[in-house]
């Protein structure tokens, strides 16, 4: 069970470990936490492959797994789809992180009626 999750959230087992030493859940990794997971990923496979467009291609999957549980996932998974290197990956996790953000500022601004 714990591979299958490890599938979407290989940061699993850094909590395991944590809890298991503390009996203490941690909470989900940030956003930007999880997008530097992947990206090491995404460069430590291309560096074993040797051929880094090769390497990412067959990353794709594995990067759709990874966005589950991800703010506009729909949208990444569109985006991985077309992925070659390291770069896209890269500039994914940028667009992706920036456009969070402006979301979450978004939703977190006060509704203010206009006075007339």
């Amino acid at each position: 069970m714990i591979g299958r999750a490890a599938m979407s959230a290989p940061w699993i087992f850094g909590q395991i470990k944590h809890y298991l030493a503390t009996g203490e859940l941690l909470p989900p990794p940030e956003l930007s936490e999880r997008w530097n997971v992947i990206i090491e990923h995404c460069r430590t496979h291309a560096e074993n492959w040797g051929d880094e467009e090769q390497a990412i291609r067959s990353m794709r999957a594995r990067l759709m797994a990874y966005s589950k549980n991800f703010p506009a996932a729909k949208v990444l998974r569109e985006k991985f789809q077309r992925v070659a290197t390291l770069t896209d990956v890269e500039q994914i996790a940028e667009q992706h992180l920036a456009t969070t953000a402006m979301m979450s500022d978004f939703v977190g601004q006060a509704f203010v009626p206009a006075t007339a």
